[in-house]
C-alpha cells in the first residue's frame, strides 16, 4: 500500500493539518496508526527516542482522524528546519508495528515558508552566436529540461534573448524568459542576466564614455597590478557597472577556465582580485563543459568556498552554458546538467534577482551516473535536497510534456500541440500549489 501526504512543506512553531491519502483509490485499514519521528530521532517537542519500545518502535504515535475510506488528517506543529517522518503502520501477528511507508515533510521558518523553488538557466547560446538552435527552440528546450525561468546569452548579442521571449509569448506556457547576453568586452567573460539595455551596445556605441568609467576604476586598483590586469579588472567592473544601471543581475562567468583544457583564460591576479573586490552579483560556481573538463568546476567550488572563509558572502549560481540542445547531439548532455534554483516568492525577474542577490539561490549540477550536487547556503542546501527529491521529479516531469509540445509548437511541425499546451496550461502551478499549500 502506498500513501501521500501534503502538503509537504509547513511552517515551523505553527500547528498544520495534514491529509494521508491512500494511492491508486486502495481503502485504507481501519487500525492503520500513524507513527512520527524528526530526522534527529526526536519527536515535535525535541525529545529524543533511543531506545525502542515494547512493540518494536521506538517512536511515538501521531493522533489521526478517519474522514473518508482513503483519507487520514492528523495535526503537527513543530519547531527549526527539519525533515520529519510520517509512518503508516499496521500491527502484525506478533502484535509488534510493521511499518509499510515512510513519508516525508519539511518545516522551514516563516522567512523560507513563504518562498518557491524556481529552476533556470541564464547561460546559453543559440543560433544567432555560436549556438546550434534558435532562440525559440531553446527556450522550448529549457521548459523540457525542467526550468521555470531562462534567459538566452548569445555572444555580444541581446536581442536573441529578446526573440526568445517573444516567442513564448504567443504560446500558453508558464515559462518565464527573460531578456540577457554574453558580454566581452574584456578578458573577463560577464553574463547580463535581465537587464533593461544592453551592455553589449553601450560600450560600442560609447566607446567615450565606457573608456572614461574604466580608467577611473583602473585609478584605484593596487599598484602592484601589471598594466594588462589592471586594465582587463578594471573592464570587467565597468562592465558590472552598467548590468547593474541597467537593472540586470551579474554574473561572473567561469573564473577557472581552461582554454582547450589547457592554460586559464584569465590571469590568476585578475581572477583574484575581481572575487576579492565583489562587484558583481553572483558567480557562476558550477558551469556546462565537457565532463573532462570537470576540474574547472572544482576550482570554482573551491575559489567560492574560499571567498566565503574570508567573510565575503557570494551568491552561487549554476548554469549549462549550452550551445547545442538536440538529445542525440554529444554535447546536449551538458546542457541537461546544470541549473539554478532560487528560492523566491513568485518568478517575477525583480523577485528572482533579489533573491539571487540575497544569497538564496543554489547552483546544481547532476552528471550522468552520479548523484546530485548542491553548492550554495548550508541553510538552503539542506532544504535543496529535500526539494530534489520529493518536488521535482513530478516538477520535471510535468515540464518535459510541456517542453516537448513547445518544441513542436515552435518548430511548425505539429500545429496541433498548441492546443493541447492551452488545455495543460497550468499542471506544474498546480503541483507546486498542492505540494505547498
Amino acid at each position: 500500500m502506498k500513501f501521500e501526504i501534503f502538503p509537504k512543506v509547513f511552517e515551523a512553531h505553527k500547528k498544520t493539518t495534514f491529509t494521508l491519502t491512500a494511492v491508486d483509490r486502495v481503502e485504507l485499514p481501519g487500525h492503520l496508526e500513524l507513527l512520527y519521528i524528526r530526522e534527529d530521532g526526536a519527536d515535535a517537542d525535541g525529545k529524543y527516542f533511543l531506545t525502542l519500545g515494547p512493540r518494536g518502535n521506538e517512536y511515538p504515535e501521531l493522533p489521526s482522524r478517519r474522514i473518508s475510506d482513503r483519507e487520514i488528517q492528523f495535526d503537527l506543529c513543530a519547531g527549526g528546519e527539519y525533515e520529519h517522518y510520517i509512518m503508516p503502520c499496521l500491527t502484525d501477528e506478533t502484535g509488534k508495528l510493521s511499518i509499510r511507508e515512510k513519508v516525508s515533510l519539511f518545516s522551514v521558518e516563516a522567512d523560507l515558508f513563504g518562498l518557491r523553488p524556481w529552476k533556470g538557466d541564464f547561460h546559453m547560446h543559440s543560433c544567432r552566436s555560436d549556438g546550434a538552435h534558435a532562440p525559440c527552440e531553446v527556450a522550448a528546450c529549457c521548459r523540457r529540461k525542467g526550468c521555470d525561468f531562462m534567459a538566452l546569452t548569445d555572444h555580444h548579442l541581446y536581442q536573441p534573448s529578446l526573440d526568445a521571449a517573444a516567442a513564448m509569448e504567443k504560446l500558453p506556457t508558464d515559462l518565464r524568459c527573460y531578456p540577457g547576453e554574453e558580454i566581452h568586452a574584456g578578458r573577463v567573460h560577464v553574463v547580463n542576466f535581465g537587464g533593461a539595455f544592453s551592455v553589449n551596445d553601450f560600450y560600442r556605441d560609447n566607446a567615450d564614455r565606457f573608456g572614461k568609467l574604466v580608467s577611473a576604476i583602473a585609478a584605484v586598483l593596487p599598484d602592484e597590478l601589471n598594466d594588462h590586469d589592471r586594465e582587463q579588472v578594471a573592464i570587467a567592473e565597468a562592465v558590472f557597472k552598467k548590468i547593474g544601471d541597467a537593472g540586470g543581475v551579474s554574473l561572473f562567468c567561469h573564473p577557472y577556465w581552461r582554454v582547450a583544457n589547457d592554460r586559464f583564460f584569465i590571469t590568476r591576479p585578475i581572477c583574484d582580485l575581481v572575487m576579492l573586490r565583489r562587484n558583481y552579483d553572483a558567480m557562476e560556481v558550477i558551469a556546462g563543459f565537457n565532463r573532462h573538463e570537470w576540474e574547472q568546476n572544482a576550482l570554482n567550488v573551491a575559489g567560492w568556498e574560499r571567498m566565503c572563509s574570508l567573510g565575503l558572502k557570494i551568491p552561487a549560481v549554476g548554469v549549462s552554458d549550452a550551445h547545442d540542445y538536440a538529445p542525440d547531439s554529444p554535447r546536449f548532455a551538458a546542457f541537461d546538467w546544470y541549473c539554478t534554483v532560487v528560492l523566491a516568492p513568485d518568478c517575477e525577474f525583480s523577485s528572482l534577482a533579489a533573491a539571487i542577490r540575497a544569497g538564496r539561490s543554489l547552483a546544481y549540477e547532476r552528471l550522468p551516473g552520479g548523484e546530485p550536487r548542491l553548492v550554495g547556503d548550508f541553510r538552503h542546501v539542506k532544504y535543496g535536497y529535500f526539494l530534489l527529491r520529493e518536488y521535482f521529479p513530478e516538477h520535471d516531469r510535468l515540464c518535459r510534456i510541456e517542453g516537448d509540445r513547445l518544441y513542436d509548437a515552435v518548430s511548425g511541425n505539429h500545429p496541433e500541440t498548441v492546443a493541447m499546451l492551452a488545455r495543460d496550461c497550468g499542471r506544474v502551478a498546480d503541483w507546486r500549489d498542492r505540494f505547498f499549500a
